[in-house]
């Protein structure tokens, strides 16, 4: 799914960002939370959309719920741990 993709993006650059020096830890620390909320928000909507489209057997296989699984789980790590 292209949502997937979107969601991998966020996440990326949650994952990216780094303080330009000591001043800039708290901005980007919350820039690292606002973006792994972001990153959280749309993993839980794509889960429920391929939930969705599971129900409905559009698609056969339940495995389509790893990514946005996953990208949940990595979106709550790095919203704990900003630094």
């Amino acid at each position: 799914m292209a949502a997937n993709l979107v969601t991998l993006y966020v996440l990326y650059l949650a994952v990216a960002i780094s303080p330009d020096g000591s001043w800039d830890v708290r901005q980007s620390a919350d820039n690292v939370q606002l973006l792994s909320a972001v990153s959280g928000v749309l993993a839980v909507a794509v889960a429920v959309l391929t939930a969705f489209i599971l129900a409905t057997r559009w698609l056969r296989s339940r495995w389509w719920l790893t990514g946005p699984v996953v990208m949940l789980l990595c979106s709550a790590v790095r919203w704990l741990f900003p630094s």
